[in-house]
């Protein structure tokens, strides 16, 4: 039998990896190298082998490349990509005043929010629409949850409670 052109070959893989830059984003990379031997090639997750040593477009997860020499020794090794979360360490903080209706049978209350912890907020009240302002108006009496929203997706939220004046006081 012919000797075995890959006895006493290591095929060594390393490589240098970009995370994505959020969780659900498929902008990462990895770049391998190998060593133990020449024409590498390269797979990914048991695909096409292909002459470039760099991949592209991955998102966070687990990934095994595999080189292949020009004598059909392999090597491989696992590499992870962790998407960033960007609302880690943000506290988004939602403060509001509060105008009370002037009876219960009217809706002329208000809720003016504002947001701290970072920048680019919109608001929404009860699980509506987002929209610019903090500012709503005409409620009427009840319990009311405002959420502020940064640029990133990052939240907060605070409840306010609208009462009216008791009719019955001073009669």
């Amino acid at each position: 039998p012919p000797p075995n052109p890959c006895s006493g070959v290591t095929v060594g893989v390393s490589g240098t990896t970009t995370n994505p830059t959020t969780l659900t984003s498929s902008d990462g990379s990895i770049a391998v190298t190998a060593t133990g031997g020449s024409g590498f090639t390269y797979n990914i997750n048991g695909g096409t082998f292909q002459s470039a040593a760099s991949f592209t477009g991955l998102a966070a997860g687990s990934y095994t490349i595999v080189a292949k020499n020009s004598n059909g020794c392999t090597g491989s090794a696992v590499f992870t990509l962790v998407g960033t979360n960007p609302c880690a360490g943000v506290t988004v903080v939602v403060t509001g005043t509060t105008v009370n209706p002037t009876s219960t049978a009217v809706s002329n209350g208000s809720i003016s929010a504002t947001a701290t912890g970072s920048s680019g907020f919109t608001f929404s009240l009860n699980g509506g629409a987002f929209q610019v302002s903090g500012n709503f108006i005409n409620l009427a009496v009840g319990s009311y949850t405002v959420v502020a929203k940064d640029l990133n997706g990052c939240t907060g939220s605070a409840t306010f409670t609208l009462t009216a004046p008791n009719p019955c006081v001073g009669v």
